[in-house]
């Protein structure tokens, strides 16, 4: 199974596109909030299309979407995909049976992540990517970053494959940091 993860859109239909062409075979989309609106901390991105970025998302086929802090109920009403503040996820490898629960959420409000027992953080808010192992939590930790709107410079992704490798990927497709969450 391939994953891509994606947080941070912000409206930016380009930069969107540009990582659905880098990864056109994935099984499942876990997008991480902040969808259309370019938020008013932010400039407008690149091929801001607020509409465009909704048909887009409506298009997939395979998304589970968390709902980010500036995804309004217009937002739900123009995205058909239901968001929700927090998801619980299960991948299992085929090959040792080994079992990894993921918890996703955007990142706004990290204190949630203590009421859950699972092996890995999916977040995103902060617009910097990060893929690490916390030994004091004992659980992997990913932030994407933004493909839009990077605060550390360069826009950027994640894919998960199904060897539990976990990949981060800059928005022209070079591999930033791998990390084997098994």
């Amino acid at each position: 199974m391939k994953i891509l993860i994606a947080s941070d859109l912000h409206g930016s239909v380009t930069a969107f596109q540009k990582v659905l062409e880098n990864e056109p075979n994935c099984d499942m989309m876990l997008l991480l909030g902040d969808y259309l609106y370019h938020g008013p901390r932010n400039p407008l991105p690149d091929g801001y299309n607020p509409k465009a970025m909704a048909e887009l998302i409506n298009s997939l086929s395979n998304a589970v979407l968390v709902k980010g802090n500036v995804d309004a109920s217009i937002d739900e009403e123009l995205i058909k995909w239901p968001m929700s503040p927090l998801v619980h996820l299960v991948f299992c490898n085929n090959t040792d049976k080994k079992d990894i629960h993921v918890l996703a959420h955007h990142g706004h409000n990290m204190e949630i992540t203590k009421f859950y027992k699972v092996q890995m953080v999916v977040s995103g808010h902060t617009h910097v990517k990060v893929l690490e192992y916390d030994p004091n939590e004992g659980m992997f930790r990913l932030n994407p970053g933004s493909p839009s709107l990077p605060k550390d410079g360069v826009p950027s992704y994640a894919v998960m494959l199904d060897d539990f490798r976990v990949v981060l990927k800059s928005l022209d497709g070079q591999v930033l940091k791998e990390l084997q969450l098994t």
